[in-house]
């Protein structure tokens, strides 16, 4: 059985629920970062299962066997960003996390953040986003957060 995951570079891209954001208020916008910047992202997933309070205290090994992330949701969401150059710095199915770190140009072709510029604000410089963010369609219900962008 071919998995959900598998060639996420033909899904339709969806913008990320609840990743919009309007610009940092009361900062300038001073320009647009150069696409060679670096930029580290960090991509949270969900767990396999939810959390469940009235199970008591789970030892770290059984808290992964019960939690860890589905490993072809990883593998597909990596083989995604590095179809877009990004590198994968890591990839943890029980801290529900990928690491990625590339160009800012690379970045913005795979997730697509909306109003990307540079700030200024209190004399100090920083990059921001004012909009959402994108992702393949069978991703979205399995990634509640893509960090990295606002620096």
């Amino acid at each position: 059985m071919t998995s959900a995951f598998a060639n996420l570079t033909a899904a339709p891209l969806v913008e990320l629920p609840r990743s919009a954001r309007a610009a940092p208020e009361a900062a300038e916008r001073v320009g647009t970062p150069a696409p060679g910047t670096q930029i580290h992202l960090t991509v949270v997933l969900k767990p396999s299962r939810p959390l469940d309070p009235s199970a008591g205290i789970l030892t770290r090994e059984d808290y992964a066997k019960t939690h860890l992330c589905d490993p072809a949701l990883i593998e597909g969401l990596t083989g995604w960003a590095k179809s877009h150059g990004l590198k994968v710095v890591d990839a943890d199915p029980v801290a529900h996390i990928v690491r990625l770190s590339g160009t800012l140009a690379e970045a913005e072709a795979a997730f697509r953040p909306g109003g990307l510029a540079t700030y200024r604000l209190d004399g100090r410089e920083f990059m921001a986003r004012s909009g959402g963010i994108s992702l393949p369609a069978p991703l979205a219900d399995h990634v509640p957060a893509v960090m990295g962008f606002d620096q």
